[in-house]
């Protein structure tokens, strides 16, 4: 039988033990399990499988198919460590052919949402070596853009009315001074400047990040947080998964340390720094 529909009924459900490799074996009519990482990639395929087959919706009265387009994977740490470099991307590929295919599927001739799968692979520290947990995202964010995103400025105060109703008394705001500002670049490129007006940001991709950094998907959503201490000290936390530099020390996901003004924070391609205002 052609191995890759093999693959593909073992996605059905059929038994591991079951599948040939793909080269014949050396005795006639002996089947052999598949090689561990073949087997791990086809592991991974189905539990994403499992959770599509969960989240389709088929919405009435033209069966439009609506899936996620995204699915957050989490690995041990024992197995992430073994799916680094250029292995990772086979991987990627090997679930990207798999759950494309099951897809495919799963829709038929059926309109449906989906134009491309995304597969996000995290590090699960509570998983033991060989298990995997995924998560589908309906929220995938397809752009992000470098701004700060929200206005730190404080709300404008309403006018209070006088006891005269023909007279109007207008309050007018008590301006704020920023409390710190930060330079960012990318790629080297034009220096800009963001003033902020609280005690601590966030930084990342995401729309719901304080300062959103555009287009690199090695950036997390919220990638670091920085935090304005008492007499002019910063501190630095490192909440994305790829790490940042934080002046000359390289920070992992949750370590932190302390900053000064002017030393440079990279995260992917950007380059950030604290000004006093």
């Amino acid at each position: 039988m052609d191995f890759v529909k093999k693959l593909k009924e073992w996605l059905d459900g059929e038994e591991l033990e079951e599948l040939p490799v793909a080269k014949p074996p050396q005795q006639e009519g002996e089947a052999t399990k598949l090689p561990k990482r073949e087997e791990f990639i086809v592991k991974v395929a189905r539990e994403v499988a499992k959770v599509m087959e969960e989240e389709k919706l088929e919405i009435p009265p033209d069966g439009q198919i609506m899936m996620p387009s995204k699915y957050v994977i989490f690995l041990s740490k024992e197995d992430d460590e073994q799916w680094r470099g250029k292995i990772r991307e086979g991987l990627e590929r090997g679930l990207q052919n798999l759950v494309s295919q099951r897809a495919k599927e799963i829709i038929g001739s059926k309109p449906s949402n989906i134009k491309s799968l995304i597969m996000d692979l995290h590090v699960d520290s509570t998983l033991e070596n060989g298990q995997v947990k995924v998560q589908p995202d309906w929220n995938e964010e397809e752009k992000t853009r470098v701004v700060a995103h929200k206005n730190n400025t404080p709300p404008r105060t309403p006018a209070v009315k006088s006891d005269d109703e023909d007279a109007k008394t207008v309050i007018r705001p008590r301006a704020v001074p920023a409390l710190f500002s930060v330079e960012y670049t990318r790629n080297g490129g034009e220096k800009q400047m963001q003033k902020v007006f609280k005690d601590k940001i966030a930084v990342g991709r995401s729309e719901k990040a304080d300062f959103m950094l555009e287009g690199d998907r090695e950036i997390s959503r919220i990638h670091a947080e920085i935090e304005r201490l008492a007499a002019g000290r910063y501190k630095v936390t490192c909440t994305g998964q790829n790490g940042l530099e934080a002046g000359a020390s390289w920070l992992e996901q949750n370590q932190s340390r302390e900053i000064a003004p002017g030393e440079a924070i990279k995260i992917g391609p950007y380059e950030l720094k604290i000004t006093e205002s």
